[in-house]
This record gives C-alpha cells, sequence and structure tokens, in this order.
C-alpha cells in the first residue's frame, strides 16, 4: 500500500493473500519479521465457513508480532499482524 509523502514512497502496510495451500508460505514470512517490523501486516486466507481461530494460533507459533482475527469494527493499523 504504497503512501507518496515529499516526492518518497512510503509503505502503509504489508498484504498477503493465499488460498488454504499457502499457509506454509504465510508462516514462512511471519516467521521472517522481528517484532520491530515497522508496519502492520494484513494477512487475507480462504477458510471454510466454519474456520475458528486455528488459524491464528498456527501464525502465533511463527511470528513475533502479535496476531489477531480481523473484525468489522477493528480500526485499521491498531495491530501489528491481522488475518483476515
Amino acid at each position: 500500500m504504497p503512501i507518496r509523502k515529499r516526492g518518497k514512497r512510503r509503505y502503509a502496510a504489508v498484504v498477503a493473500a493465499a488460498s488454504m495451500g499457502g499457509i506454509a508460505a504465510l508462516r514462512q514470512l511471519l516467521g521472517s519479521l522481528d517484532e520491530r517490523f515497522p508496519l502492520p501486516v494484513l494477512i487475507v486466507q480462504h477458510t471454510t465457513p466454519d474456520e475458528d481461530d486455528t488459524l491464528q494460533h498456527v501464525f502465533s507459533v511463527d511470528c513475533r508480532l502479535p496476531v489477531v482475527m480481523a473484525s468489522a469494527r477493528q480500526p485499521r493499523g491498531s495491530t501489528r499482524c491481522t488475518e483476515c
């Protein structure tokens, strides 16, 4: 999500998306970020309609940033790593 500021490109967030087959790749991506990573990370993951918070726990194992499930009323950028 690029943002222009005085002619320089800045990014507001990192966004990654995957189907159910991409969980391993997302785990690797999240595991490569340290707790000082400066941008919010938004994960868009295809799931089944009956999915619970299992993926939140799976991603939390590898990610040093807090991982939360997105909610409709959650302010943008209020957390560091969000699964949508």
